[in-house]
């Protein structure tokens, strides 16, 4: 209840108006989950809808506060492109699994290489979108820093995929790809 109060006190209407919307979109996303028995991917994507839930949750105050989409959208389109890739190891990492849950997942169960190359290939196409815009747009220095971070983040991914047997031994993976989302921390030393 204290919560309640103090978010009405001291938080700006918009910013209550884009919180509400987003937990209806959870909210959504959740009854998807329980209710649609989907048997194909394309039907209910989990991991990009929950990278984008992830990402709106993260990012979205922010920019909806500042209005500066400009300087924003970029360095927020490339973690989501981090954030997809983290669900993706575990989805690639956990396949067996979830087939025997009956979970719905965008990896085959017995697709190992074709699986894996996949995954390179997404890591490596988010790592090039990352170098891109942080060649190419003029941004700030703290920006600039930011998308550096992010490039780190990608290289451990492929790191994890690379050596994805070594990081499943005693799910050594989940501590370590949940790791990889410390690394802005270092955006505090930032000066």
């Amino acid at each position: 209840m204290l919560d309640i109060l103090l978010i009405w006190l001291y938080l700006p209407l918009p910013l209550i108006l884009f919180g509400g919307v987003a937990g209806l979109m959870v909210l959504v996303y959740l009854a998807g989950v329980h209710f649609i028995n989907a048997k194909n991917y394309l039907v209910f994507p989990k991991e990009i809808f929950i990278a984008f839930l992830y990402v709106i949750g993260i990012w979205g105050g922010p920019m909806f506060l500042t209005h500066d989409y400009k300087k924003g959208i970029f360095p927020m389109i490339g973690f989501f492109l981090i954030t997809l890739s983290n669900l993706f190891i575990y989805s690639y990492l956990e396949k067996e699994q979830d087939s025997i849950d009956g979970q719905i997942s965008i990896f085959a169960p017995n697709e190992k290489e074709r699986d894996m190359h996949f995954l390179f290939g997404w890591i490596i196409l988010s790592l090039l979108y990352t170098l891109i815009i942080s060649i190419t747009l003029e941004i700030q220095s703290a920006t600039f820093y930011c998308m550096m971070i992010f490039i780190v983040m990608l290289i451990s991914q492929f790191y994890l995929v690379y050596k994805s047997s070594w990081v499943s031994i005693n799910n050594r993976y989940r501590w370590m790809n949940e790791g990889v989302f410390l690394l802005p921390a270092l955006m505090l030393f930032y000066s």
